[in-house]
């Protein structure tokens, strides 16, 4: 955290946020950049996400299999999203009008948002579901409620679009319930080179750049702790000049960050944007007393 603050009414927050923007629309970038908003947004993204053969999902979403044969989808990750989204444009009509009409099962405001603003319809989960264990059992509960198939009928199979590194606990917990569940690798994870080298210039050179003037108050925010140790370290490194405040999107981060030796600042008091700027902005008021 900054070593001295005299007069915080003068500050500006800046936030870095350590995380890829999403596209075509980024749910921090719009509240960041609203008319209510006080702080100034940058992304500092510390992985690339790459698209795993496109032609053979965009062959997969229009297949008579997945039109006529498989239920609803599950998405959790708006990398994945973003993957099923690119074939929106060119697909069969009738491959179209099948996918956004399917149930859609997700985790959490943001990607729900995604997949609403995409045209999907029936979106469950969501602002109901956490994480991947809470939206397990909302499918099982949903598919319990559903009409008993009759003895010959094939089971109703669910299409799981993930990337090439994921939790097992969806798939477990359904696997455990005898669901039908077929996944669909559509993206691969992979580091960005000198991630330490590059937040860490960027972040000094943010704070040099106003000596001698009006300093801002910089928040450098943190979204999960996966890709994250070597940065954590670079930051304990540096602890006398990042001269920044930590935040955490949440307790399992904020708890791995603690761990490491960086206390955290903030937390957000749910994991979206709204509740992030919140506490931000709570943080800062906080400051003037």
């Amino acid at each position: 955290m900054p070593s001295s603050i005299s007069d915080v009414s003068k500050f500006t927050p800046f936030v870095f946020l350590l995380k890829n923007k999403t596209v075509p629309r980024d749910p921090y970038l719009e509240i960041f950049q609203s008319e209510q908003s006080p702080v100034t947004p940058e992304f500092l993204p510390l992985l690339q996400h790459e698209y795993i053969d496109p032609p053979a999902l965009k062959r997969v979403l229009e297949s008579q299999d997945f039109i006529e044969k498989s239920g609803p989808i599950i998405i959790t990750s708006q990398r994945a999203i973003e993957a099923v989204n690119t074939h929106l444009n060119d697909l069969h009509p009738a491959a179209l009008k099948s996918l956004l009409n399917k149930s859609v099962y997700t985790v959490g405001p943001a990607t729900y948002k995604v997949l609403s603003d995409a045209g999907f319809t029936d979106i469950r989960g969501g602002h109901d579901a956490g994480n991947g264990a809470v939206l397990a059992e909302i499918i099982l509960k949903d598919l319990s409620l559903r009409p008993a198939q009759e003895e010959d009928a094939q089971p109703l199979r669910l299409v799981f679009f993930t990337g090439q590194t994921r939790r097992d606990i969806i798939p477990r917990r359904l696997a455990e319930a005898g669901v039908n569940l077929t996944e669909q690798v559509v993206y691969r994870t992979l580091p960005l080179d000198d991630i330490e080298t590059r937040v860490k210039q960027r972040v000094i050179e943010s704070v040099k750049a106003q000596q001698g003037g009006p300093q801002d108050l910089h928040y450098l925010v943190f979204f999960s702790p996966a890709e994250t140790d070597s940065l954590v370290e670079a930051l304990n490194e540096m602890e006398g000049e990042k001269n920044c405040y930590i935040v955490a999107i949440g307790p399992t981060t904020k708890e791995f960050l603690e761990k490491n030796n960086l206390p955290v600042d903030v937390m957000a008091e749910k994991p979206d944007a709204v509740h992030l700027l919140k506490g931000i902005i709570a943080h800062q008021a906080a400051l003037k007393k």
